[in-house]
């Protein structure tokens, strides 16, 4: 059997026992990002699947696999200096919520739950200009829909949108984990 067969074959059965490759160049599993600060942008939309799975370790050790919906929004800088002619389009960190969050009975992930859901309403709350999600404020579903409208509307959507860059803890300390905020609406026209 010849190098070229072997590696052929070796790739086939890589393939085979776990599926299609996710091409990683280094830049992270949720892509090239701009630089950790504060970044005007253009806010091109919100992409959703409601076919994820929100993946656990329970309090008993066991891996979970719950059914979710993930939300991840689209940005484009507005002035990118390194590309001035091709400005960096990037996707947020995902924001994913299980179809049945009762089933998370981890106290931490029950607060990183909350956390991920308070950042989705902040992002709301800038795209509206409005309180989302508490008690006098519009419903978190009301509001999606409102602001998914605006975006795929033909009204061009610029923000101010914080990057925040932070190091894992413990064996994953070499890790960094990436979180955008959107801060501020600039314009909606």
């Amino acid at each position: 059997m010849s190098a070229n067969t072997k590696i052929s074959a070796m790739f086939a059965a890589q393939k085979k026992a776990f599926g299609d490759a996710n091409p990683d160049t280094g830049i992270g599993g949720l892509g090239e990002w701009p630089t950790e600060g504060e970044h005007d942008c253009y806010i091109l939309g919100v992409d959703t699947s409601d076919k994820a799975l929100y993946r656990f370790t329970n309090d008993q050790g066991q891996q979970i696999e719950l059914p979710a919906t993930e939300f991840r929004f689209r940005y484009q800088l507005l002035n990118d200096e390194a590309n001035p002619d091709s400005p960096l389009v990037w996707r947020g960190a995902p924001f994913m919520f299980p179809d049945n969050p009762a089933l998370v009975t981890s106290d931490g992930r029950r607060t990183g739950l909350l956390i991920e859901r308070n950042r989705f309403c902040g992002h709301l709350s800038t795209l509206l200009g409005m309180k989302v999600g508490t008690a006098d404020g519009l419903d978190v579903s009301d509001a999606f829909e409102k602001s998914f409208e605006l975006l795929n509307s033909d009204k061009q959507v610029v923000g101010t949108v914080r990057c925040q860059y932070r190091k894992g803890k413990g064996t994953a300390s070499d890790r960094i984990y990436k979180t955008e905020f959107l801060n501020k609406l600039l314009s909606q026209g």
